[in-house]
């Protein structure tokens, strides 16, 4: 989620173990193996998605599988802290004691929508270090996040995350917004990934981001 919010993580589930991912590049502490095996998959493929559009990874990163993350305008089910290379994600069994029933996230199985949240995480951490000193404003950063998160979803999940939350072609800049972020979360991913998806955007969009030479920010 968004991470220019300060949060306060709580709930981190009791007995974690701490398994390596991709040769060191990936610390993963979860409460179950089987759910680090899972994860580590994911963030690999992840990984190979983000490298092919120009996001490198330059340091570890650390993902915590916690039992809340909360913050003063609500709970959230994952989160990138910048200043520290953490990933925290929610634990799957959890998403449905977070999500509204009406929350277009409601719609996926638990092992989909936590690959979708460790790309969305993950892009959030790789444009960060990809950036290196450059501040990478939040409605950029959110753009590249919603764009690869959805990109990096299998076609028929995808299309029922679009149907759930639609947003009329063609894509529309104004909509990329951080208070349509704030707003309609989903639509704002639906709008991104049809606008990443022209032919005079995709990768090379997100290359003038992170170089500090395009922004939406107004």
């Amino acid at each position: 989620m968004a991470i220019a919010l300060a949060l306060i993580f709580s709930g981190h589930a009791a007995n974690s173990e701490t398994q390596e991912c991709g040769n060191g590049a990936f610390t993963i502490e979860t409460p179950s193996q089987s759910l680090g095996t899972q994860l580590c998959g994911d963030l690999l493929d992840a990984r190979d998605l983000l490298l092919s559009c120009g996001l490198e990874q330059t340091r570890p990163i650390s993902i915590k599988v916690v039992g809340e993350i909360s913050h003063p305008i609500g709970k959230c089910l994952s989160y990138f802290e910048c200043g520290f290379d953490v990933i925290s994600i929610t634990a799957p069994e959890k998403f449905g004691d977070i999500l509204s029933p009406y929350d277009p996230y409601a719609l996926l199985p638990p092992e989909v929508l936590l690959e979708s949240l460790v790309t969305h995480e993950l892009a959030h951490a790789l444009v960060t270090q990809s950036a290196d000193a450059r501040d990478i404003d939040i409605v950029d950063q959110e753009y590249i996040a919603a764009a690869l998160e959805l990109e990096n979803m299998e076609a028929t999940w995808r299309e029922v995350l679009i149907g759930a939350a639609p947003v009329s072609l063609p894509p529309k800049p104004d909509l990329i917004d951080i208070m349509i972020y704030g707003l309609a979360p989903r639509k704002f991913a639906t709008n991104a990934w049809q606008h990443f998806r022209l032919t005079e955007n995709g990768c090379s969009l997100i290359a003038r981001i992170v170089e500090g030479r395009f922004s939406f920010a107004r």
